[in-house]
Formats: structure tokens, C-alpha cells, sequence
């Protein structure tokens, strides 16, 4: 495998001496993966999963909080603009404020994410993006232009 015109185990080597490890087994990558115990804190209503728990910490020792839980309205929104770019339609809306049982946010998430919306709006957003900028004869790239979504142009 190529990797910017290294192969793959030079590429490796690359990584290893620049982080200091001798035979590569010190290199993070090549470590055990660990579970780590979340710490422990006072307000386990706001922090639900072991991942609210490390922020609520961080938080607490620079003596913030999390905000407010957002209106269900909100929520609906907020999800279905970054899931499908298209806002939610009056039904899924108000079936979501009335949807009180346990999981509702999981289930409103799954199911955008099982709709074709989705998939038409990220399986195109990336190509697009950089298809606007192709570089042609007319419209040559700018010096500014040189970067497209991480990936260098040259």
C-alpha cells in the first residue's frame, strides 16, 4: 500500500522513530487497549454515559457545568438538519414531544439514520465539495485553494 509515495512499512517506520520507540512496541498503536474507570461524580443525573462523566469532571474542576438540556423541539431539529440537511416535517416532530418512553432520542437518531435522506446527503457532501473546485484551465487553483477537506492539492 502506497501512502503518499511511502509504502506502508516505511510509512510505519517513520511513525515509530519520530515518537521515540525503539522497536515500535512503546508506540500507542501497538499498546493493549485499556478500559478506563470514568470518574466519579456528584450529579449522576446530568452525566449519563462514562463519556458525560469525564466531561462533567473536567467541568467541575474549572468550575463549569453542562447546560441545559435543550427543548425536545430543539433536539428534533438539531438532528435532523446535521442528519439529513433538511428540517423535520411537522408529524416526526410533535410524534417525538409526545414519544415520552424511555429511548425516544436513541430511536428519533436510528431512524434518521435509516432513511435514504441520509445517505443522499453524506454519501454526497464530500465528492461535491471537492468536484466544485477541480482544478481546469480556466479555473486554476489559488495559492489558498491548495487544501480541499484535508487533503492536499498539488
Amino acid at each position: 500500500i502506497w501512502i503518499g509515495g511511502l509504502t506502508m512499512v516505511v510509512a510505519m517506520s517513520l511513525v515509530v522513530l519520530v515518537h521515540g520507540a525503539v522497536d515500535g512496541k512503546d508506540h500507542w498503536s501497538f499498546r493493549q487497549l485499556q478500559k478506563p474507570k470514568p470518574p466519579a461524580v456528584v450529579e449522576t443525573g446530568k452525566a449519563r454515559t462514562a463519556i458525560d462523566k469525564i466531561v462533567l469532571a473536567k467541568l467541575r474542576a474549572k468550575q463549569l457545568s453542562f447546560n441545559p438540556e435543550a427543548e425536545r423541539a430543539v433536539l428534533i431539529r438539531r438532528v435532523c438538519f446535521d442528519l439529513t440537511g433538511l428540517p423535520p416535517t411537522p408529524r416526526e416532530v410533535s410524534d417525538f414531544i409526545a414519544d415520552r418512553k424511555v429511548g425516544a432520542y436513541e430511536r428519533m437518531v436510528e431512524g434518521y439514520l435509516a432513511t435514504p435522506r441520509y445517505g443522499e446527503r453524506w454519501g454526497g457532501i464530500g465528492w461535491t465539495r471537492r468536484a466544485m473546485r477541480i482544478p481546469t484551465a480556466t479555473f486554476p487553483l489559488t495559492p489558498t485553494d491548495r487544501w480541499l477537506g484535508g487533503i492536499a492539492i498539488t
